[in-house]
């Protein structure tokens, strides 16, 4: 059999996982206030007022996190992973949301303690509805007046819609549904010196001010531009743990696996355990093995695939 190696990610990691700053999947026992937070950093998330986890509706997973409209939020401390856009930072932050009635309604937010966009206890960034325009809007301390991005046509209610806004260091985006709407925007990021509140569902000053009457699944904030042109929304909850880099055999009838191993131990992670237990073949070369089919198999120098097989776990000598 000839094996031709090629690069690629599995499936069920993020390449991206470890820029990622939140992930509330929004999972759990309906009516309970635990709001779990799968980033690589976890943080603690209370739930305020009514917010809860309901299982009445979700995106995925079977439950989201409610919010009645009434004074009720999620919030969390505030910490550098919530300074978006600083000195042109790249981020995303995305969710699925749901309405349940027309109105205003907030999504998430980070501020100080006045409502408005002033450099020290004004708003730095929100996400919302207001007089049926729906906004990415943010702090650009330019005469205290915002930027932002906006549409006027909004998804209709009772629905699940994906909303993310994309920074790739010089450009905001938004998209619904994995569509731009709205004129990007090139206005920079700053911070006001005392926003250090982040809520979900509400405002950072007044939670009836835009209180939203929803619900919130899969919330993510990542460090990166993920998206910088219209895409597919995604079709499966976000994934918790990093893409890992493997090498496959096409060739193979299998649809065979060899994973690019970050540590000397002869594991396997989960993800190629439930490959392995599907049916997949999942190959461990011993490190001369492994140099000698990258070098007559996969046209590698020697030197290039000495250092590929640095990276492999060496275990066994493939039959």
């Amino acid at each position: 059999m000839t094996l031709v190696w090629r690069p690629g990610y599995l499936a069920e990691g993020d390449p991206y996982f470890s820029n990622v700053s939140l992930l509330l999947h929004g999972n759990g026992t309906n009516g309970s206030t635990t709001i779990v937070d799968n980033s690589p950093s976890p943080k603690t998330v209370t739930a305020v007022g009514n917010a809860q986890i309901s299982t009445a509706q979700s995106k995925f997973g079977g439950a989201s996190i409610a919010f009645d409209g009434s004074g009720d939020y999620a919030s969390l401390a505030d910490s550098s992973a919530f300074q978006l856009g600083l000195s042109s930072q790249p981020f995303t932050i995305e969710f699925w949301f749901y309405r349940n009635t027309t109105g205003d309604h907030a999504f998430f937010s980070r501020g100080g303690g006045a409502p408005n966009w002033n450099t020290t206890t004004g708003y730095q960034y929100l996400a919302f509805i207001q007089a049926g325009v729906l906004y990415w809007m943010w702090n650009d301390n330019y005469d205290s007046a915002p930027a932002f991005v906006s549409t006027s046509v909004l998804p209709a209610i009772q629905q699940w819609h994906h909303y993310a806004a994309s920074y790739d260091g010089a450009t905001t985006r938004l998209f619904i549904n994995g569509s731009s709407v709205g004129t990007p925007s090139s206005f920079p990021y700053m911070t006001p010196s005392s926003a250090d509140r982040i809520r979900v569902g509400s405002t950072p000053v007044n939670a009836d001010l835009l209180s939203l009457n929803g619900y919130i699944d899969d919330l993510r904030i990542t460090k990166a531009a993920r998206y910088t042109a219209n895409f597919t929304p995604p079709t499966a909850p976000f994934p918790d743990v990093q893409a890992e880099t493997a090498y496959c055999c096409p060739d193979s009838p299998g649809g065979d696996v060899m994973i690019k191993k970050r540590a000397p131990e002869c594991v396997l992670s989960p993800t190629l355990q439930r490959l392995k237990d599907v049916g997949y073949n999942v190959y461990k070369l011993n490190r001369e093995t492994h140099v000698n089919l990258l070098v007559q198999e996969g046209g590698y120098d020697r030197d290039c695939a000495e250092r590929i097989v640095d990276w492999r776990c060496p275990r066994e000598v493939m039959s």
